[in-house]
């Protein structure tokens, strides 16, 4: 009895092991996978999370891990581009391997000129061998859609990368559009928010040590509108107004955008005391506070 059991278990095991491993094999040779949502393209907020991943690991790395970060985008690039820049990337392997460098990114804002093509604009740090520079760069950059897959579930590739080197102001007026989306950054956690344009331009805020702005425009804006985001010690103003053009999909306040918040003072009240009730009472006058 007890041999037929662990002939029926080993039978059960076997089986399980065969369905796992062909599912598997299936699952490599066709690798698609909805991984955000089950839209087939990417909605306006997706793509401004994309701009900022992808600037992210493009530009940071350290000498060792530059081929590792470097080569993982390589699903995340048009085919031309991708071919470009792993040779790049093979040219420059060993040169960055044996200096002590690293890099780091800040993206500041992104600018949307058409539907496929984003302008960004960015902070490098860049640390080479106890060296810092800092370097402000313009990058355009066009976007496509493509299947969603293991490799890359945002369903998107870049197109087009061009870089030019430069300063450029931080737009203090965003551009939008009806049923457009766009991010504001803040450095500190927002304690209230001030819209008086509610229900046309919604905002949803996520924060903790920093505060993430999500707005949408849902019809028209008849006129200019501002928006006030107050924290502990500091408050931020900016204006959003309508724009068939240039949007601006993305942007990140640093403290020296924001100016010290003036809070209400409060005047102490004056707690009546016996005397000023005794004369309430014998003279039938209210003192006041």
């Amino acid at each position: 009895m007890k041999n037929k059991v662990l002939y029926g278990l080993l039978i059960i095991v076997t089986a399980w092991a065969l369905i796992v491993s062909g599912l598997y094999w299936r699952l490599q040779q066709h690798p698609k996978i909805i991984a955000f949502n089950s839209e087939r393209q990417a909605g306006d907020i997706e793509r401004i999370r994309f701009l900022r991943q992808f600037i992210e690991r493009y530009f940071t790395y350290d000498s060792g891990n530059f081929w590792q970060t470097q080569t993982s985008l390589a699903a995340l690039l048009s085919p031309d581009l991708r071919e470009t820049r792993l040779n790049d990337i093979q040219r420059l392997r060993d040169k960055v391997s044996k200096k002590n460098i690293s890099q780091t990114v800040n993206t500041q804002w992104i600018e949307q000129t058409q539907k496929d093509h984003f302008l960004v604009h960015v902070q490098l740090l860049i640390n080479e061998e106890a060296r810092v520079n800092a370097i402000s760069e313009n990058i355009d950059l066009n976007l496509q859609d493509t299947e969603r897959t293991l490799e890359n579930p945002w369903g998107l590739l870049v197109s087009l990368l061009d870089f030019t080197v430069g300063p450029r102001d931080l737009p203090m007026t965003l551009q939008m559009r009806p049923g457009s989306s766009a991010i504001v950054t803040l450095p500190c956690a927002v304690e209230s928010f001030q819209n008086p344009a509610t229900p046309t331009l919604t905002a949803k805020i996520t924060t903790f040590n920093i505060s993430e702005v999500q707005l949408s425009l849902i019809e028209n804006l008849k006129q200019p509108v501002q928006l006030v985001a107050l924290c502990k010690d500091l408050e931020f103003h900016w204006t959003v107004q309508q724009s068939l053009t240039t949007l601006n999909v993305f942007e990140e306040f640093p403290s020296k955008t924001g100016s010290a918040r003036i809070k209400e003072s409060k005047t102490p009240v004056h707690k009546k005391d016996a005397y000023d009730k005794t004369i309430e009472n014998v003279l039938g006058v209210k003192v006041d506070n």
